[in-house]
């Protein structure tokens, strides 16, 4: 099969998948979660179902590209924008998983999620517990690789009158 071919069969696939039904692409966003060599060709794809009518085709499209941007940060930079104007959300499931999104992506390459470091910490006082969590483990995933962004408090170590000499940090 010639690249020609390819392109069109591509098309072809991407044409059908706008006549599915919710139940249908919620199928084919299934069958990407499972293949994860596929989801880096379809970030198009998953861009465009940001802004689809069911959150829960919203919430799947905002979960794969998290995998796809660890492994190459740089194939969702212009997708993360997108991604990020759900932290505003109504809906806690859509803050959750835009908040597992860009941890995982800022774990790959902060600097590609960086412009909305300091908007995601406003998910520190969220309602939603689900959401709260994804915050630390976005944040944990970030730590991962970008420590330096977190300042620590200066720590002194002291000696207690102890006889053994325990020493306690302050």
């Amino acid at each position: 099969m010639d690249s020609g071919e390819l392109r069109i069969e591509k098309n072809e696939k991407a044409a059908g998948r706008e006549a599915l039904n919710d139940a249908e692409l919620y199928e084919e966003l299934g069958k990407l979660t499972k293949n994860p060599t596929e989801r880096k060709e379809n970030i198009p794809f998953l861009s465009g179902l940001l802004s689809h009518g069911s959150v829960k085709i919203q919430a799947k499209a905002l979960w794969l590209p998290r995998e796809a941007g660890l492994r190459d940060p740089e194939a969702v930079s212009g997708t993360v924008k997108e991604i990020a104007a759900f932290l505003s959300s109504p809906i806690a499931l859509l803050r959750k998983r835009t908040i597992n999104a860009l941890g995982r992506i800022g774990r790959g390459e902060f600097s590609v999620i960086e412009p909305y470091w300091k908007d995601m910490f406003h998910s520190a006082e969220d309602e939603d517990a689900g959401v709260r969590h994804a915050l630390i483990w976005a944040s944990e995933n970030i730590a991962s690789n970008t420590h330096d962004i977190y300042p620590l408090p200066r720590v002194s170590r002291v000696t207690c009158g102890s006889a053994a000499g325990e020493s306690a940090i302050l």
